[in-house]
This record gives structure tokens, sequence and C-alpha cells, in this order.
């Protein structure tokens, strides 16, 4: 993740604000890094978003998908912070 400006709306190279499983606040600066469990009935994943642009939106995300069942976690990954480079 450090090679992606986290925060478009400022000159220079800010970090990602890890929020875990919160909401974008969509308060007008960019920089927050989620994620979130997708229970599609075909492919349960973890999603991880990014908004750069601070307007509440995902502007990237990444899918780490498994098989239902595939794991002890229900097919879940366990994220946090610790998982990146912000």
């Amino acid at each position: 993740m450090r090679a992606i400006d986290a925060d478009t709306t400022k000159a220079g190279d800010q970090k990602f604000e890890w929020i875990g499983t919160k909401e974008f606040s969509g308060r007008g600066v960019g920089g927050e890094l989620r994620y979130f469990y997708d229970n599609d009935p075909r492919v349960t994943g973890t999603v991880i978003q990014g908004d750069v642009t601070g307007d509440g939106r995902a502007d990237f995300e990444i899918e780490i998908s498994t098989n239902v069942g595939e794991t002890i976690f229900g097919g879940n990954a366990l994220i946090d912070e610790s998982d990146f480079l912000l």
C-alpha cells in the first residue's frame, strides 16, 4: 500500500489510515482503508477498499476470494492493520 498515495487531495505522498470495518467517513479527506466480508453465495471472501479522494466511496478494491468451506473461518480471511505496509 505504500506505493499508493492515500490522499490525492493533498500534495505529496500520504499513508493510509486503517479504519477496519467502519464505513468511509466521506469527510473530504482521502486516505482511508477498510475491509468487509463479501457473502456472495458463489464465492465468499474479504474485500479491501481504499478511498483516496475523500468522497466516501471506494476508489479501488482488492478481493481475497476463497471457496465457501475452504477455510475453518467459513471462507473469510482474517485481516487487520498489521497485514499492510501503510
